[in-house]
């Protein structure tokens, strides 16, 4: 495995997004309620809440990311991750490409990562993507797509 590349999110406007644009943080949030209840009618989403594998409501995350070039699929995988650091929230690959792009070519203090986290990175990975066919991907980067403009909207990133 190559080495991991720690990709931290700290950026004041996302940490205090819910409190300083509350209106367009609940406008996001009650947005990605009604695209889930669309996405997952029914007896589905109730059980996949009351199952611990999904959140009834959506929420932001503001962290560390372990990014690299292997993905994780196994608990001992991030088991391992997390003695490296606690705080890890996800593991992905594509950011440490785009930072590794960014690094070479501005500075990295102006680059946004916005993940959407569909998925535990474990054994339960390939149940929930069998989840009408990959809904709840597609409400991850549907909410995340979202989040964004809402940032858009609310003036506090440069078009």
């Amino acid at each position: 495995m190559k080495q991991l590349c720690l990709i931290d999110s700290t950026t004041s406007f996302a940490r205090n997004f819910k409190f300083v644009h509350r209106k367009a943080f609940l406008d996001w949030q009650a947005h990605c309620a009604r695209e889930l209840r669309r996405l997952l009618p029914g007896e589905k989403l109730k059980d996949l809440i009351v199952n611990g594998m999904l959140r009834d409501r959506v929420q932001m995350t503001e962290g560390h990311l372990a990014s690299g070039s292997t993905v994780g699929a196994s608990r001992a995988f991030t088991d391992w991750l997390k003695t490296r650091d606690r705080a890890y929230l996800a593991l992905e690959m594509e950011a440490a490409g785009l930072m590794a792009a960014v690094y070479k070519q501005t500075d990295p203090k102006h680059t946004l990562v916005l993940r959407a986290i569909s998925d535990y990175g474990d054994e339960r990975k390939e149940e929930l993507d069998k989840v009408r066919k990959g809904a709840l991907r597609r409400y991850a980067m549907h909410n995340a797509i979202h989040l964004l403009w809402r940032f858009f909207d609310a003036g506090i990133l440069p078009l």
